[in-house]
């Protein structure tokens, strides 16, 4: 049975696509922004951009990047 509460056509949650997150981090490159840090709601399909001041210490993913870099060298 159809759930009343929701409107004709409503399609429910945003559906958050690799595409959507690919197409923003290509944007923030090309605008030459290079310390950018992404963050991704999975349920809302918000995708938020924090440009400025690389974090002190990184992160995990910039570590895994870092080593990953220096064993291909």
């Amino acid at each position: 049975m159809p759930d009343p509460t929701r409107k004709r056509g409503d399609r429910g949650p945003s559906r958050l696509k690799q595409s959507h997150v690919a197409r923003v981090v290509k944007g923030v490159a090309a605008a030459g922004i290079e310390n950018a840090r992404f963050e991704v709601d999975p349920h809302t399909g918000k995708i938020t951009v924090f440009v400025g001041q690389p974090i002190e210490g990184g992160n995990d993913l910039d570590s895994w990047i870092a080593k990953r870099d220096a064993h291909s060298a």
